[in-house]
């Protein structure tokens, strides 16, 4: 038996109406969008639901020289070894090839929402809101201001100058 293959029979590639997009099943119910050009080759394995810290991803597993190796669905469509893939819209089940771009672990970082409640780049110092922002680990002040909303646009222009289109941006329609 090949490395990698499974002896339980594998789920079928589900494709949908429309010569575009396929869907492939996941565990506990739940389906992963690719290209309907990439179904047969991906349709091979069967693919497992992960839940990652902000969304979901498909997962295969591998059987390599006696480990069991976990290969990510965008990273074996796109197959750049050792680099960081970025999903556009943020759904890690998406693997379309226009959603999956290569990128740097600091721009990945950057098109991350805020983990809390309010806005990215923005804390509250006193009366004043402060604007900062991290670029290749290093924290750059941006300025004190009167309100959230003029310090979360002075972050997104910050954002923008710094990653370009991974910047994830608080008022995406202003800018």
């Amino acid at each position: 038996m090949p490395a990698g293959h499974y002896t339980r029979k594998v789920k079928k590639v589900i494709r949908p109406i429309g010569p575009s997009i396929a869907y492939v099943p996941l565990t506990q119910g739940m389906y992963a969008r690719i290209n309907s050009s990439r179904a047969d080759s991906l349709g091979k394995w069967n693919w497992h639901l992960l839940k990652g810290r902000n969304t979901y991803y498909a997962v295969r597993l591998e059987h390599i020289l006696d480990k069991t190796v976990a290969i990510l669905m965008h990273q074996a469509i796109l197959q750049y070894p050792g680099s960081d893939i970025d999903h556009r819209d943020r759904d890690g089940l998406n693997n379309c090839d226009w959603n999956l771009r290569p990128t740097t672990q600091s721009c990945n970082g950057a098109n991350q929402p805020r983990r809390k409640a309010g806005l990215k780049g923005v804390v509250r110092r006193r009366k004043m809101w402060e604007a900062r922002i991290c670029v290749d680990r290093k924290r750059f002040y941006l300025g004190v201001f009167p309100s959230q909303e003029l310090a979360a646009r002075a972050y997104d222009n910050a954002a923008v100058k710094a990653f370009g289109e991974f910047a994830y941006i608080n008022f995406p329609l202003h800018l």
